[in-house]
């Protein structure tokens, strides 16, 4: 739609020039003016997705050139006694630099400089020069033109811009990147040019606006009779500017607002599919559109997690599938639905952090001993049920070349529990359990097999060392083995010598005679065999590393022995 905003002509016959010298350059998009009379206080726009670019440190020195054209005493530029120029926040402390500047006296054309009451920063400015019928500037109703620029303040050289109030307007084009907030009312920036490309200042009322989709209409109202525009919702407009039949090309203008978006919680930091439930507060929106759109910065899958339960303002998310201590950041994102431009990001940190722990460990076995071993797979999500076989493991006995390693058995009812069983030899065995979750997290049990065996006299108890018999007498003896597994042989071989291991030959110190698998009958010499001394040896049949020594000393004459 098109309001007509009042007067189409934009010039008059009388006119005034203004140069811009010293250290002042023209930006491409950024000279014009306003339908209104309110002077810009922010830098020229930079336009929606471009790189802002930064101010360079430093001041300089600029001065303005007016080209006061003859004076005519019709209302209008050329009727301007007086101006006001504006350098919007170009002083280096902060503000604007603003002075008045009087006409000469005469009515002939003339050019006159004005230098600048301090240094500006040097950077990108709006410059505005705003005509007035009175001396010095005053009163404000005296207003009758401006001219606006977007200028560059230069650290060296100088390039002159010409801001023509007398020529036609051959062009119009809104300076980009504007955006108002919603309430507001804004008086757009434009640029009008003539035949020769130089600037056009314009007497206000000169300008009206048109939004160029009726859909916009809603976001972005055309009001003080179409020489303003006014924010109505958050979201962007294309919009058009018209002068002396030249319209521009239609220019986006963002409206914004004051609504800002939260989430609890802010981070995360998960296991592998671990979910996450999150919330969002939309402030500063009206009643009915605090809602939000939930998104996973890349896109949702196997590689960022996915989202599910979702509602206008909560959501749960899913932590991808990690494996091998990997560690994955993730981004997600919530988005007001009455503010696209407002955004809340939300950190994931997606860490592997599963592990398999297997108990009792370390464990030491005797030969053929058995344990019962127990796996437990930790850290994973709390959303695998218990029963799930992902909480399960694969049990593993590693081989020791070809030497016997013993048994693993798995439990049929319980994946996770398994007995091992000795070999019947010395060795350090290794049991892993690997987790079915991710395979390349094992559980480690090292068990070391080494024979406990051992032959302990039971009769005669106490027993003596040495234990003293008369010779010709007879003494019974009895032993157990210990530390063997159930069902093993538990039986020993009984051996008589010398006291240094010396044979029995011809029955020179004793007789002994095994009377069960654990008991003997010893029988002592007739006569006291050199030092008198002998050794009974009952060695494990089981493990015949495993023996018991009774050390015997046969005596003359006759002892009081107690036969069992």
């Amino acid at each position: 739609m098109q309001i007509r905003t009042g007067m189409r002509s934009s010039w008059l016959a009388a006119a005034a020039a203004v140069l811009v010298t010293g250290l002042l350059a023209l930006l491409p998009s950024g000279c014009g003016g306003s339908g209104g009379d309110t002077i810009p206080t922010t830098p020229t726009p930079t336009p929606v997705g471009a790189t802002p670019t930064p101010t360079p440190a430093g001041t300089a020195a600029f001065k303005v050139k007016i080209d006061w054209g003859a004076r005519s005493r019709v209302v209008g530029l050329s009727s301007a006694l007086s101006a006001r120029i504006t350098l919007v926040n170009g002083d280096p402390a902060g503000g604007d630099i603003s002075w008045v500047v009087n006409r000469p006296a005469g009515t002939s054309a003339v050019l006159q400089s004005y230098d600048a009451p301090r240094k500006a920063k040097i950077g990108n400015f709006i410059l505005r020069v705003d005509f007035y019928t009175n001396a010095d500037a005053t009163p404000e109703t005296s207003k009758v033109g401006f001219a606006q620029a977007s200028a560059t303040v230069l650290a060296d050289g100088s390039l002159s811009v010409t801001i023509s109030t007398y020529t036609g307007v051959q062009s119009v084009e809104i300076i980009a990147g504007q955006s108002v907030a919603v309430g507001d009312t804004l008086d757009l920036a434009f640029q009008a040019k003539n035949s020769d490309g130089n600037i056009v200042a314009v007497t206000r009322g000169s300008v009206f606006f048109a939004v160029v989709a009726d859909a916009d209409a809603g976001n972005l109202a055309v009001v003080n009779g179409g020489s303003s525009v006014k924010g109505v919702r958050p979201v962007q407009a294309t919009v058009t500017a018209s002068i002396d039949g030249a319209t521009s090309p239609a220019t986006v203008v963002r409206v914004t607002s004051n609504a800002s978006v939260a989430v609890t919680p802010i981070s995360g930091d998960l296991g592998s599919e671990a979910p996450l439930d999150l919330t969002a507060v939309v402030t500063n929106a009206p009643v009915g559109d605090s809602d939000v759109t939930w998104s996973i910065q890349g896109g949702a899958g196997t590689q960022n997690g996915t989202l599910t339960n979702i509602t206008g303002t909560t959501v749960r998310y899913l932590a991808p599938k990690v494996v091998a201590k990997e560690v994955r950041n993730i981004t997600l994102i919530a988005t007001s639905k009455y503010d696209t431009s407002k955004t809340f990001t939300i950190p994931i940190k997606v860490s592997a952090t599963t592990d398999v722990v297997i108990t009792p460990s370390p464990v030491s076995l005797s030969w053929e001993e058995s344990v019962s071993l127990t796996a437990v797979v930790n850290n994973l999500s709390s959303l695998i049920p218990a029963a799930d076989s992902r909480r399960e493991v694969k049990w593993e006995l590693v081989k020791d070349g070809t030497n016997p390693v013993g048994s693993l058995v798995v439990d049929t009812t319980n994946a996770n529990k398994a007995t091992y069983t000795a070999p019947k030899r010395d060795a350090t065995i290794t049991v892993r359990a690997i987790s079915n979750y991710d395979t390349t997290v094992i559980g480690v049990v090292t068990i070391t097999v080494k024979s406990k065996v051992s032959v302990v006299v039971t009769n005669p108890s106490p027993l003596a060392d040495p234990f003293r018999i008369s010779v010709g007498k007879v003494q019974n003896f009895a032993v157990n083995v210990t530390n063997i597994a159930p069902g093993r042989d538990g039986s020993v071989t009984w051996t008589l010598t010398g006291p240094a291991g010396e044979p029995n030959t011809g029955g020179i110190y004793g007789d002994i005679v095994s009377t069960s698998t654990t008991t003997a009958r010893y029988t002592a010499p007739a006569s006291k065999p050199g030092t008198g001394r002998a050794r009974i040896i009952a060695t494990s049949n089981y493990d015949p590393s495993a023996t018991k020594v009774i050390n015997i000393e046969i005596v003359a004459g006759s002892l009081d022995i107690k036969i069992d």
